[in-house]
């Protein structure tokens, strides 16, 4: 039987449309979560910066509360997919990234892409994270 649990972010409110900031699903002994594409606004929908590097640290940290509603972290991430609205942004979202993911990291695409939602966001992430729920170890 396959269980579904929407995640709300600690101190966040719902989406106010018809999606999900997180899913988790559980099938059998491993517990999946999906997090939505998450883009730099605050919970009353305010772009909360136009700075790359301020936009892609409040995205990583939104990410890191919804995993934690899941009960799994930025450790149990295994993709990760970026959307950026200028590859200039590159090296920096990169560099910023990897603070965020332990080694070995999850794999991860990364996208430029003509806008996003709201056209003062400038980056979006989505991932998908992945943890056993049992003490069971893997059979060599």
């Amino acid at each position: 039987m396959v269980y579904r649990e929407k995640l709300v972010p600690a101190g966040g409110t719902p989406p106010s449309s018809g999606y999900s900031h997180g899913l988790a699903v559980d099938v059998g002994d491993t517990r999946i979560v999906f997090v939505t594409g998450q883009i730099a606004i605050d919970d009353a929908g305010d772009v909360i910066s136009t700075d790359v590097e301020v936009q892609t640290r409040y995205v990583f940290d939104r990410i890191e509360a919804i995993l934690d509603a899941g009960g799994l972290s930025m450790k149990d991430v295994v993709k990760a997919q970026i959307f950026l609205t200028d590859m200039s942004d590159f090296p920096l979202v990169s560099s910023i990234r990897d603070e965020y993911f332990d080694k070995p990291r999850p794999t991860s695409t990364l996208i430029e892409v003509g806008a996003l939602v709201r056209p003062t966001c400038y980056i979006e992430i989505e991932v998908i994270a992945v943890v056993a729920t049992s003490s069971k170890t893997p059979q060599s």
